[in-house]
């Protein structure tokens, strides 16, 4: 009874706001308004599976319809992770809801969310009705969303980022839009020019490739609300996009993880330029601590509490991680201010005779002398050392070149690449993600190889 009432509380809350004739959600150019969506959810009811109901794999109507309607019912549903196939996907269903009957999932369980799966292989989180209601509050309340915003998303919904994008536009009555046409300038032309957005939600390497092509310098002053996350931003691209929108409009980098339902902090980087590479404070109701590797360092692990830390994963073999507090793995300072700036993962730290340095310091400081386009930034064993510093970069020899001079220039000696690797693609989850151990792999496969 209690997840029916708390998945009622929610539903409520998120398509109770918007003005009935008002577009709630806009799918490939279809306008489905608050009332027609409040219908749409009460036929999908009737077609749930129970006590789990699978998600469809793309951001449809009937996709949406069918995950409020599991609120509104109390019924627990399962996102549709990226890169799994039905029939692998469904006996994991089945295998999940038998767990569930010998060991029952924590009580008020809204949704099954699959991890990222950008530092290996995906597991499961718990979330619950109390989770969403949080940080769906505290989102809305620190990005200031109102009525008048229609977003425009191109992140499946089983990325924890999107779905909250989707529940709190719906809390705040305004307009969720998205579409299945591949990603890039022309269907952001579209969600802007033709379908009125003046909002945009996505992750560093959306927002660098729609400044490549040219997007935002042609139709930035129709953007108004700017959010992203999955990683950190070019100081040269949080710049170039300051200029590029109309004044008084308002860019949040922000940090989120599953683990933590959705998002950690925010802050909107156009009130001070200067902290660039901050991701702001907490969010309301989170009490955040930093537990540093080694005494004196300035910076440290997060760990975090609060309403909306989720109370369990499983992880890919079945076993169990219950959790009332959440380290994040993530290495972080904290300011005066208690603003947040993220310097890496625990698991990206590189240990080069004794120093520890984390890839994304590496990547940030190449990328500040000048390297354009993807690079990553990993370990790499080394007899000497233990580990040397190694780089893939997407391009040309031209390319591989550069970050060698740009690391001359950047870098201490020690730190300098010992090999640096050009690839055609950079591997990366559907939600913009780079995946570190695939890059890594293929790399050391390539030295091994004598490439």
């Amino acid at each position: 009874m209690k997840s029916t009432t708390r998945g009622q509380e929610l539903h409520h809350e998120l398509l109770s706001r918007g003005r009935p004739a008002a577009d709630a959600i806009v799918v490939d150019g279809v306008r489905v308004t608050y009332r027609e969506l409040r219908s749409l959810v009460t036929r999908a009811a009737s077609d749930l599976s129970r006590p789990f109901h699978l998600l469809p794999k793309t951001n449809g109507i009937p996709g949406i319809a069918q995950y409020l309607a599991c609120q509104r019912d109390g019924v627990t549903a399962v996102a549709y992770p990226t890169g799994v196939d039905d029939a692998t996907l469904r006996r994991t269903v089945v295998r999940l809801a038998q767990s569930a009957a010998d060991e029952p999932l924590p009580d008020g369980t809204a949704l099954l969310m699959p991890t990222s799966g950008s530092t290996g292989a995906p597991g499961w989180v718990a979330t619950t009705y109390d989770n969403l209601l949080a940080n769906c509050r505290a989102v809305v309340s620190r990005l200031k969303l109102h009525s008048g915003l229609r977003v425009y998303s191109h992140l499946p919904l089983s990325y924890c980022f999107a779905l909250s994008v989707l529940n709190t536009h719906l809390q705040a009555g305004a307009t969720f839009v998205t579409s299945s046409a591949p990603f890039g300038a022309p269907a952001a032309y579209d969600a802007v020019v033709n379908l009125g957005c003046n909002g945009f939600a996505g992750v560093p390497s959306m927002y660098e490739a729609l400044q490549v092509q040219g997007f935002f310098t042609a139709y930035g002053k129709k953007l108004v609300h700017l959010q992203h996350t999955g990683g950190a931003l070019r100081n040269r691209t949080v710049r170039q996009l300051a200029d590029a929108v109309p004044a008084g409009a308002k860019f949040y980098a922000m940090y989120g993880q599953t683990e933590a339902t959705a998002r950690i902090a925010a802050f909107d980087v156009l009130t001070d330029l200067s902290r660039a590479g901050s991701v702001g404070p907490v969010l309301d109701g989170f009490e955040a601590t930093l537990r540093p590797a080694q005494p004196g360092e300035d910076h440290g692990e997060l760990v975090l509490t609060g309403p909306s830390v989720t109370p369990l994963t499983i992880d890919p073999t079945g076993d169990r991680l219950v959790r009332s507090s959440l380290a994040t793995g993530d290495i972080v300072r904290m300011d005066a201010d208690r603003h947040l700036s993220i310097v890496g993962r625990t698991s990206t730290v590189i240990k080069v005779a004794g120093m520890r340095v984390h890839a994304e310091t590496i990547e940030q400081a190449l990328a500040d002398r000048g390297v354009s386009g993807y690079l990553v930034a990993f370990a790499v064993p080394d007899p000497a050392y233990g580990e040397r510093v190694g780089v893939a970069v997407c391009g040309s020899a031209a390319d591989r070149d550069k970050v060698a001079r740009a690391a001359a220039l950047a870098l201490p000696p020690a730190l300098n690449p010992a090999h640096v690797w050009t690839l055609p693609t950079i591997p990366m989850t559907d939600s913009g993600k780079v995946r570190r151990a695939e890059v890594r792999a293929q790399c050391l496969r390539g030295a091994a190889a004598g490439l």
